[in-house]
Order: C-alpha cells, then structure tokens, then sequence
C-alpha cells in the first residue's frame, strides 16, 4: 500500500500518459453531468479522486493537478462524455 495524505497527490508516469491520484480529504458531494442524467456523488475522505493525461511532460501534470483543484477545492462539476 502507498500512504496518502489529503494534501498530496499521488503521479503515476507510464510510456505515454500519467495518472493523477488525491484523495477526496473530507465528505464531499460532487455533481456528475452525462448525457443521460445528472447525478450527485457523495464521497468520503479517504476515497479517492483520479485524473489522466495522454502524455508525461510538466504540461500535463500541471493540466492534471489543475483538473483534480477544479473538482476538490472548486466543486466543478464532473462531466462525462456520451459514447
């Protein structure tokens, strides 16, 4: 197991893309938008949020830390796309 704390995030480099791990920190509810139906997500602190990127370059960590500040400290809401 890899410790996290709530102020840390958690960056997996492969080959050609990068994840992006935090935990949630506190109970949280989260607005998730998709084609069919919007729906709220309520999460505990110890869950976890993820975000990846196409690519291992700064470019794409600060876009993924930026991504994961939106949705954690800003509330945005997640959408996700129809397929």
């Amino acid at each position: 197991m890899i410790p996290l704390d709530k102020n840390e995030m958690l960056l997996v480099h492969g080959d050609t893309g990068t994840l992006a791990i935090v935990k949630v920190g506190r109970h949280r509810q989260f607005l998730v938008d998709n084609p069919e139906k919007e729906m709220v997500l309520a999460m505990g602190p110890e869950e976890l949020l993820v975000a990846s990127g196409f690519g291992t370059d700064e470019q794409i960590m600060n876009g993924l830390r930026c991504v994961l500040y939106m949705i954690r400290e800003v509330n945005s809401y997640l959408r996700v796309p129809g397929r």
